[in-house]
């Protein structure tokens, strides 16, 4: 495994943007992410690099 997202929570306030966001991407695979505008796709790839706070859950990367 490379990355590993297990239940990711996101607010912005009163907002909920992710509620329990999960997913799994293995050596070699490609993966995307696909979303209504405003949907928080930018906001995942931000925490994944920690440039973004999230609310719950953890990120694994290389693990």
């Amino acid at each position: 495994m490379v990355i590993k997202a297990q239940n990711i929570i996101t607010k912005f306030g009163e907002k909920i943007v992710h509620d329990g966001v999960s997913f799994e991407i293995k050596k070699n695979e490609i993966f995307g992410i696909l979303g209504s505008s405003g949907s928080g796709k930018s906001v995942l790839l931000k925490q994944m690099l920690m440039l973004e706070h999230f609310d719950g859950g953890e990120y694994e990367i290389l693990g």
